[in-house]
């Protein structure tokens, strides 16, 4: 959550190589305003 007087993330990110593992969910993107691109 931000924190009090700020607003949800904005733009785009894009990530090589993320290397994640025994999470429950690894990357999720649940904003319209923020992309996340993954990329092997």
């Amino acid at each position: 959550m931000p924190e009090a007087g700020q607003g949800p993330a904005a733009g785009e990110v894009t990530v090589h190589n993320l290397k994640t593992s025994d999470n429950a969910v690894d990357v999720r993107d649940t904003t319209s305003t923020f992309k996340i691109n993954q990329l092997p």
